[in-house]
């Protein structure tokens, strides 16, 4: 898949982040530093060429993918998705008014 628009991407690898997760996880090595919030921009460009099943849940932005000897890519080297990700609401707002502040505490 080639996109004209958004970010270049020089390496990508998708994979869930356990056997028995149906989340999938990006982890994208972008050709330059991005300002914007690289998930979002990449889940909303994937979204309009792929089903939302096969839309990765979480980006991981990463410098270089890890490498075994052979050559190819170190699954178990993978970060977990977590803070230096980009999950579904990592764009989410803060909550806004008493309902709100009182759901977000739940």
């Amino acid at each position: 898949m080639s996109w004209s628009r958004g970010p270049r991407i020089v390496e990508a690898v998708v994979t869930t982040s356990d056997p028995s997760d149906t989340h999938l996880v990006a982890y994208v090595v972008p050709l330059a530093a991005f300002e914007e919030n690289l998930g979002a921009v990449l889940r909303q460009a994937l979204a309009q060429e792929l089903p939302a099943n096969m839309v990765p849940t979480y980006f991981v932005e990463l410098p270089e993918l890890p490498l075994l000897p052979s050559g190819k890519i170190d699954r178990n080297s993978l970060k977990e998705p977590g803070w230096q990700s980009s999950g579904p609401d990592s764009s989410s707002e803060a909550p806004n008014g008493e309902f709100e502040i009182l759901l977000a505490a739940a």
